[in-house]
């Protein structure tokens, strides 16, 4: 079974911080419409 990506990986991928990753993710605070995008397709690349 491969490893799944953390979110430090998908942060790392989308040029993020991993707390803007959980944010986004978890839905409790405020995101920025181009930086929810970036952090999708960096999850969908990793």
């Amino acid at each position: 079974m491969a490893n799944r990506p953390t979110i430090k990986d998908v942060a790392r991928e989308a040029g993020v911080s991993p707390t803007t990753v959980d944010r986004a993710l978890s839905g409790r605070s405020v995101v920025r419409e181009e930086t929810m995008r970036k952090i999708a397709d960096a999850a969908h690349k990793v």
